[in-house]
This record gives structure tokens, sequence and C-alpha cells, in this order.
């Protein structure tokens, strides 16, 4: 978790709050309700003013960066827990960077400031330790609740504790180390189960009037019900690590928390005896209350909530159905089917009024006019439209539903999505609109549903839906919150993957070679997609993400840094297995190695060598030893050049080429190559270039008993001119290493060696320097002069160095006419000079007069005689 602007902006609110009333004096609320008051209103004032905030509700876009907020409040709070996680990655530099936040402090900012939801989650998906510690403040908080304004709250942090048990499960932790868990957060469940009965504060009630205490009754048997309702619905789903927004959460688990593997079965299937025994325990203990609760529902209660309405139903038919719904859940979980609650909710259950029904005998105009009316069952009229038959013939019904998709919920949701998909399949009526509203459907449904409908949507193949007018703009608009925010829910993605997976895997992929930053977030994005990452389209031979991997390759690599971005962001597909290692290998790397290879283009050359050796661990490619070997000999003969093709990139792909050459040849035991490899290799590299084939020597044998024979095919006694001859035909063409191999390898005195070199690179100056010249053939030039002032030998003897002086001004002469050269040249003698000038007292001869005077050039004129004046560097 990175210290955003917005949440370095949240830590000045809370210091400056902090300076109002230190909140280390704030531990309590007793006596402290002003201060507490005056701290949760400078906290709301800037989240209403920095625009998180709207109306008492958080602003919807503003979610992230909110539970980053109610985060970062909790991991600064005074919890024994927080010094075991002080060195987790990602949340070590946010943990008690501000004053310590009291507990009590801490649950009266996060109730006041609207982050209710992420009491919920912290509880529910941070690490139990930490879950336990904060639900028990938050438990030890209650004692201050006035009993009439706390029912929702309640049932909120019951629900957490009891997902916080479930999770459990995830857990890879010892039998002992889970019952200590399971019992301490079962301890926290009871405690909520209880304030149901006895609340805090319960003389409060007194004060309350028969109807008034009826009411409330009924709310709290209504809280209970929904509690309930939550339960059952988490005991029988499946459980996920990581569901969408918990990303910050998952930052309190240490590496290898999780199980490795985690069936799929659902809560109620758990083969743990430890958590199915505190679960049907939990259970019983909630209906026992639920039960407690019932039994003060007398005659007199139930009657009275007939007099009470909301949203055009009585409490005794809204709690009425909820009993029935709730009963009908209960009974499907055999462990509680029996318990005595089940036949007291029958005598106040009551069937709801089958809506389908309704909406159907009702004529759209008056369905129009309950929904225009702003009627208190206004939402149940909205929410019916589901049921409504011809729904998409009638454009009214659908931009009543677009108004208010907030309204459904991820089951009706879903049912709307499969409903639009049927009928913009078979029909033309009102189409486009459909299609619209389908796609805004989706994107409010669970990432389960998504992918759920994901599935159906490209189980044949990839499809592009009608390109809706916003859809360039939504994806600019959602990839650049990715950007600005890494921490947003990079799931609104799959939105746009439904509506044209091509335009989005490309604006993935060129987003990844802009810079680092990008190349880590796109990853992240691209997980979201593993599971299509085989998918084609009808029309192509190849899934859709090599395709656009090709794409990319050869329109968008402009610079050494998109390059070197998008070797990196490869790498990650890879060690994803989002592109398998077999494919990058075989579709991407070999098919466009070949296609280099055939018109000689260097730069897509080395970006594919760059690409396999940072990809692939020398294990992977064993498999593949023989051709890889014969396409590295191929490579090695095109971008071995001669000077009038030489190109600044060309020594770089050569000597990466030849590293990797060698790992792999090297893995054959003793250099020897099987014969069957052997006898192919030969067939695929027969007319290699001598440089070339010293690397494949060991499937030849040419005589030869260093580099230098080899690849001079004679022995050491050629004459001084006939070497340099020879050199002047090849070193232009070799590596800096390979300077080095044939210095090293010669047998000659190093006085020879010296003048041996200095001839031959005076011919290669007169070759390059006459008709010849090109800027090519000049760029090659440089390239040998640096080598060649790598190579020199320390130490120099007096008439060494005369003699390479005297080469140097021959070389001057030949190159001074042009300026650029002439002070690159200059530049590339700096380690000369700088040495010679050390050490100029070491000699008996004095050569800086001679230097100053063959020397010719503005630069290299300012370089000797700063370098040599007085007699000091």
């Amino acid at each position: 978790m990175n210290f955003t602007q917005e949440l370095s902006q949240f830590q000045g609110a809370i210091l400056s709050a902090d300076n109002i009333h230190a909140f280390s004096a704030l531990s309590a609320k007793g006596g402290n309700e002003d201060e507490i008051t005056v701290v949760i209103e400078n906290i709301s004032k800037f989240l209403k003013l920095g625009g998180y905030t709207h109306n008492g509700e958080i602003v919807k876009e503003k979610t992230p960066t909110m539970r980053q907020f109610a985060f970062y409040i909790v991991v600064n709070a005074q919890l024994p827990v927080l010094n075991h996680m002080l060195e987790l990655e990602g949340i070590d530099s946010i943990i008690w960077t501000i004053t310590k936040i009291p507990q009590c402090l801490m649950c009266e900012l996060m109730w006041n400031v609207h982050m209710d939801k992420f009491i919920y989650e912290i509880i529910s998906f941070t690490h139990p330790l930490l879950a336990l510690e904060v639900s028990a403040a938050f438990l030890d908080n209650f004692k201050y609740f006035n009993p009439l304004e706390c029912l929702d709250r309640l049932k909120l942090l019951s629900a957490a504790c009891y997902t916080t048990i479930t999770r459990l499960h995830l857990l890879n932790s010892e039998a002992d180390d889970i019952t200590s868990k399971a019992t301490a957060a079962f301890h926290n469940f009871k405690r909520c189960l209880k304030y149901f009965k006895s609340p805090p504060n319960e003389h409060q009630l007194n004060v309350l009037d028969k109807d008034e205490l009826y009411e409330y009754f009924g709310k709290r048997l209504y809280a209970m019900l929904l509690l309930i309702t939550d339960c059952v619905q988490c005991f029988t789903s499946k459980l996920e690590i990581n569901l969408a927004g918990s990303d910050v959460y998952m930052l309190t688990y240490k590496e290898g928390t999780f199980k490795t593997e985690i069936a799929t079965a659902n809560v109620c299937d758990i083969q743990n005896n430890v958590l199915s025994e505190c679960l049907n325990v939990s259970h019983t203990e909630m209906l026992d209350e639920c039960k407690a609760l019932v039994m003060d529902v007398s005659v007199d209660v139930f009657c009275g909530w007939s007099e009470v309405e909301e949203n055009g139903k009585t409490m005794q038919q809204t709690i009425g159905e909820l009993c029935y719904k709730v009963h009908n859940n209960l009974l499907r979980i055999s462990t509680i089917s029996e318990h005595p609650l089940l036949a007291m909710m029958e005598q106040i259950a009551r069937k709801p009024d089958e809506m389908e029904d309704i909406i159907n005998a009702t004529k759209d105009d008056i369905i129009l006019q309950k929904v225009d009316e702003q009627s208190q069952d206004r939402k149940i009229w909205i929410q019916s439209l589901i049921h409504k038959e011809k729904l998409c013939h009638n454009l009214e019904f659908l931009k009543v539903i677009s108004c208010n998709l907030n309204l459904f919920d991820q089951e009706p949701s879903q049912k709307l999505y499969t409903m639009f998909n049927e009928y913009v399949n078979l029909n033309l009526e009102n189409r486009d609109y459909t299609e619209s509203l389908m796609i805004k459907v989706f994107h409010q449904c669970s990432l389960s549903t998504k992918y759920m409908i994901l599935d159906e949507h490209f189980k044949n193949n990839l499809v592009n839906m009608k390109v809706q007018s916003d859809f360039k703009d939504s994806m600019t608009e959602t990839f650049n919150k990715f950007i600005a925010t890494p921490d947003s829910d990079l799931s609104d993605v799959l939105t746009l993957f439904l509506q044209n997976p091509e335009e989005v895997y490309t604006k993935i992929f060129v987003l990844a070679t802009e810079n680092l930053r990008q190349t880590e977030v796109m990853l992240k994005v691209m997980k979201l997609f593993e599971r299509y990452s085989n998918h084609y389209y009808n029309s192509e031979m190849e899934p859709c993400i090599i395709k656009i991997t090709q794409d990319i390759i050869h329109k968008e690599l402009d610079s050494m840094a998109k390059k070197n971005n998008f070797v990196m962001f490869l790498c990650g597909l890879k060690e994803a297995d989002i592109i398998s290692g077999s494919k990058l290998l075989l579709l991407i790397i070999m098919t466009n190695m070949h296609q280099a290879l055939i018109t000689k283009h260097v730069e897509c050359i080395n970006f594919h060598i760059k690409l396999l050796k940072e990809a692939y661990g020398l294990e992977e490619l064993l498999v593949y030893r023989a051709p890889m070997l014969a396409m590295i000999g191929k490579v090695l003969d095109v971008v071995r050049w001669k000077m009038n093709n030489f190109s600044a990139n060309a020594p770089l792909t050569l000597n990466a080429a030849l590293e990797l050459q060698k790992l792999l040849f090297n893995t054959y035991d003793n250099s020897v190559v099987p014969e069957k490899e052997s006898d192919w290799l030969k067939s695929k590299l027969g007319n290699m270039q001598p440089l070339n084939m010293y690397y494949y020597r060991a499937l030849w044998h040419p005589p030869g008993a260093n580099y230098l024979e080899v690849i001079s095919g004679s022995n050491s006694n050629m004459s001084k001119d006939e070497m340099s001859s020879w050199m002047s035909q090849v070193i232009a063409s070799c590596t800096q290493q390979e300077w080095c191999n044939i210095w090293d390898s010669s047998d000659k005195e190093d006085s020879v060696k010296l003048d041996t070199f200095l001839d031959a690179i005076g011919m290669i100056t007169l070759a390059a320097e006459r008709a010849n010249r090109t800027e090519n053939t000049v760029a090659c030039l440089l390239y040998c002069y640096r080598n060649f002032v790598y190579i020199i030998r320390e130490p120099l003897t007096d008439s060494q160095v005369i003699d390479v002086i005297k080469h140097i001004a021959i070389i001057v002469q030949l190159v001074q006419h042009n300026d650029d050269l002439n002070d690159e040249f200059a530049s590339f003698l700096l380690p000369l000079f700088a040495y010679l000038s050390e050490k100029q007292k070491d000699y008996s001869i004095n050569y800086s007069e001679y230097m100053n005077q063959h020397m010719k050039g503005a630069l290299l004129t300012t370089i000797v005689n700063k370098m040599f004046s007085n007699g000091s560097g």
C-alpha cells in the first residue's frame, strides 16, 4: 500500500485533529464527548471538502480511497497485534506513522464518518488476529450506544464476526492454532448475539411508551432475522481468498499463510471438525437468541405491529414475510432444521405476495405511474420489472431500470443480464438500448457473476459486441484510474473486455510499454484474463493475446525503453502462465526470429534474444537445445557485420547471442555432442563463417590449438605483415572480447602484437576513409578505435609508447578533415591519454611536444594540452 497523495492528505487531517485534542487523552468516551465530537467533525469536514463523501454517503468513485483511509485508521490504532505486523511488506510504511489512536476513538471515528462498510470488511478479511482485536474493540465500544440506535451496527458487527469464523478454513495453520482462533471468534460472535436481547444501556428503554416498545421489539427481531439470512447465505456459499476490493486487507497476511490448494466446496461442506463444530455451535447460539426474541412477541406486540407502517407495508407484514424466507432457508440446513425456533416462526410467518403475478396483471401505464409517483412502494415496483413479460419491448421500462440499477442486487442483476442477452440475440426492437443497458447491468455484478457471464459469452470463441458510443472514453477513463490509483478495483476492466477483448488487450499492451510502473499495473490487470488467454476469434488462427503481442512487437516498440518494458511485461505474463512458455517461445520468439533472420533485421533479433534470456531459465531451454543452437548459429551469421552494414545494435546482439550459445553448449558433457544432435546441427550449420564456427568447433573439430589458429585456419607462424593483413579483414567484425581473444592467443611478444594491431587499425582506417566512406563505415571505424584502446595492455615501454603515438597520429591525419569523427575519436583516447599522463615521468622520452605537434582537432588538442601541460594530468 503506497503513500498516495490522498493518503498523505488524510494523514495530515488526522494530525491536525490530534493537535486540536490530543488523541492520547481520548481513551474513553466518558468525559471526552465534546473533544471526540470535534475530532469527528474535523475528519468529516476533510472528507466532505475532498469529495469523498456527499449527503452523508461515500461517493462511489471514492470507495477504494475511503477503504484505504479506514484501513489506515486501524493500522494506526492502539492494537497490540500490530507489533507483529511492523515488518510486513506493503504496510510496514504506514503502521503507527501518527500518534496511536486509542481504540475508543478508532471506533467512534469509523462509525461516524461513514466507514461502516469497511468495519465489516476489516473484521471479515484481514488476518484473524487483527480481526479479533478490532471486533473486540468495537464490542467494548458498544457500551456507549443507545439501544434504539445500535441495531444496524450490531447486525453488521455480528455478521463480520461470523465471517471471521468461516474464513479460518483458508488458513494454513495447525489444529491448535485454528481452535484458539475459532474459540476467540466465537466468543466475539456470542457477545454480539447477547446484545440483541440485552442491549447496552438497557435502562433507556424504560422511558418508551407501549407502542414505541413494541416497535423496538419489531426492529430488534427484524435485525436478527437479517443476520440469520446473511449467515445462512455465507454458510451455503463458496469461500474466496481475495474478493474484489480486498487487496489492501491481504497485506496483513505473511506469505504462505493461506493454503496452496483450497477445495471450492461451500462453507457448509468444510472438512474440518473444529470449524464445523464451531459453526454448528454458532448457529445454535444464534437461533437460541432469536428464539428468545420471538418469545417476547406477545399477541399484543404482534397486533401492535399492524399499526406501524414503512415503505407501504406494516411491520407485521414485513417481519412475517422475512420470517417466511428465513424459515425456508433454515429448513435446507440439516444441522439446524429441527431447532424449536422454526416451529415458532411458522406462527408469525407470512408468504409474500407474488409480484410476478401482480406486475403482469397491471397495465403498463399504471406501472409507470407507480414509479413516477415516488410512492413508498416505488422500489418494489421497479425491482419487480424483472418479472414483466415482454419487458424489452417497452423502452420506458428499460429506461426506468437504467436509472435505478442500484436497486437490483446480484441475483436479479444476473437474471437481467441473461434476459437482455437472450433478447438482443433474437430481436431488433430496442436492441441497441437493451445491449447498452445489458453492459451497465454486467458492470454492477459481483466478480464471480461477471466471470460466469464471461465464461458463457466466450464459451466457443472471442466475440465483439457492437461498439458503444462511449466505449473509447470509458476505456481511457478506466485505465487512467488504474494508473493513477493502483489500489482501485481492477475488475472494472471486465466490463470493457466483455465488449471488445481485442481493443482491451491492445490498450493494456500499449500502456505496458510506456514505463515500468504501468508495466506492473497492467500485469495485475492481465491476471483477470488468465482463463481467456487461449481464446481465439473465429477468423484467426492463433489466440488473440498472441496476435496482439505480435502487433505490439512490430508496431509499437520504437525506443529502447519501450522494448525493455515490454520484455518485462512478457516475462510477467509467462511467469503467471497467461502466455505459456511454449507459446511464447514457438509462436512469438521463434516465429519472429525466423522472419528477422530472413530479412536480416538486427534490432528485431536483438529484442528476441533479450526476451529469450530474460524469460527462460537454462533448464527450460534444454528441451529445445538443438534447434535453439541451430537458430543461434543463424543469428551469428546474420548479425556478424561487415564495415558497410555495421549498426550500433550488432555488437550488442552478437554478444547476447554468444552468451546464450555458450550456456547451452556447456550443457553437453565435456562438450561432446550426441551423434544424432551433432549430425542434425551439422546439416543446419554447414556454411558458417569461420568466426562463428569457432563456437561450434566441437561439431567439426577444426585444426588449431587456440582461438587465433582456429579462426585464421593457420598456425601462429604467420609473419607480422601477413598477420596485420589478415587482422584488418577480421577484427572490424569482432566483438571486444574476440579482440582480447586474438591478443591473448597470439604467442608473439607484446610489442609485436601491438604493432600488428596498430598496422591493422591503420589499414582499416585507410579503407574506411577512401571511396568507401559511409555513415556505417565511420561508425564501425569508431567501434574499432574503442576496442583498440581497450586491448592495449599495461605497462607500455618507451618504444611502445612512441609506436602507439605514431600510429594514433597517422589515424588523426586520416580523420582530421572530419571534425565529428575527430572529436569522437578523441573521446575514445581519453583512457589511454590519462594513463600516459600519469606515467610520463617513468619514461625517458619526452613525447608531450610530439603529441601536440601531431594531434590535431579542437577537442583532441584541448585534451592533450590539459593532460600534459606542466607535466601534470
